[in-house]
């Protein structure tokens, strides 16, 4: 397990100038939007630009696929074309596979796959004004409410 970790953080050329966010626990991924167990993937990571997944095949670097971002409960997809940037197998004889999007996301398309983060805001949660911050907390939906005593 920890040769695994060792493998997915090692340092690697950055081609996402957009800060990466870890994704939230049941975030998966088809390619060609044809879900089944053998064409899917996890999401390991995802910025506005680009995408971190880890799937059970090697695709060749420069390819171009459809992909599909979705939660396993099915509460949140998007589809978006990738660019496999670099490809990298792993241990397990799983592949990490980077790519770039054809687009670039909105914090809003993202945010249902991102793990929120201590005291960095979150993609698609605007922040209220500085003055009301102590008075007022994130809600379920991206807005914010009023603290309550």
């Amino acid at each position: 397990m920890l040769q695994l970790l060792d493998e997915l953080f090692a340092p690697a050329t950055d081609s996402r100038g957009e800060r990466r966010y870890q994704s939230t626990f049941g975030t998966v991924c088809y390619l060609d939007r044809t879900p089944s167990k053998h064409d899917g993937g996890l999401v390991w990571d995802i910025s506005t630009s680009g995408v971190g997944l880890l799937l059970p095949f090697a695709p060749a670097k420069g390819q171009v696929f459809s992909l599909l971002l979705t939660t396993e409960d099915g509460r949140a997809a998007v589809s978006v074309s990738i660019r496999v940037a670099h490809v990298r197998q792993l241990s397990t004889g799983d592949f990490f596979v980077g790519g770039r999007f054809d687009r670039t996301l909105s914090a809003n398309e993202i945010g249902p796959f991102v793990m929120p983060d201590a005291g960095q805001p979150q993609p698609g949660v605007e922040a209220p004004p500085f003055r009301a911050v102590r008075k007022a907390v994130p809600s379920a939906n991206g807005t914010w409410v009023k603290r309550g005593r």
